[in-house]
């Protein structure tokens, strides 16, 4: 399972918007070891990648966003950007990093409710609130038809299995034990249901389609 980072950068001072002044993205993905800290295996910047481009000293790089402690803890909990369409707002993604589930636990009440939490206006080791135009995802490893393939944690069946297929089964852990989740291909709800990490799927298309 990997923690992945992108973001959009603009120059400096410039509205952020358009193509006028984009400067080029930025990529991170960290690597969710073993005992839970997160490890660095790849970077890409247009600062490295376009000669005479800089980095905009009002947009930090993306590799610097989490702290290094933030990074070492043993248990993280990540909660997605959501924008409110009512509204227009958008709530940023938040990574939260403690050393034990139940002091994640506690970590992540605080934040819900807004008491001591500690995403608050200083800087935190525990929290990283991401800034605008950065997102930030899980990328889970999940089976298809017999193949490992890495997907954004969340993503739809229908996204995975091909279109028309007949049959579809899908496998996941769950309470320890492997088991199959009834899939109908012609329903729409069905098809939506998110994939998360060990998901095994296998689809069969009819056989006019193999031919």
């Amino acid at each position: 399972m990997d923690f992945r980072i992108d973001g959009a950068y603009y120059r400096e001072g410039a509205p952020r918007t358009g193509l006028a002044d984009y400067l080029g993205a930025e990529s991170v993905r960290y690597e969710v070891t073993s005992t839970g800290a997160l490890r660095l295996v790849s970077l890409s910047s247009f600062v490295t990648q376009e000669k005479g481009k800089t980095q905009p000293r009002d947009q930090p790089a993306v590799q610097t966003l989490v702290r290094p402690r933030n990074l070492a803890y043993r248990r993280h909990r990540l909660f997605f950007q959501i924008v409110m369409s009512r509204a227009g707002a958008t709530r940023p993604a938040v990574l939260l990093g403690a050393s034990s589930a139940p002091a994640l636990d506690r970590l992540t009440r605080q934040f819900l409710s807004g008491q001591h939490s500690p995403c608050g206006i200083r800087p935190s080791d525990q929290c990283t609130t991401f800034p605008e135009l950065i997102t930030a995802s899980l990328e889970v490893v999940i089976t298809v038809n017999g193949a490992p393939r890495k997907v954004v944690w969340g993503t739809a069946l229908s996204v995975i299995a091909a279109r028309g297929a007949r049959k579809i089964e899908l496998k996941r852990v769950t309470d320890g034990r492997l088991a199959t989740i009834p899939i109908d291909p012609s329903d729409p709800e069905a098809m939506r249901t998110p994939l998360v990490h060990g998901d095994d799927v296998t689809w069969e298309l009819t056989p006019a389609q193999t031919r």
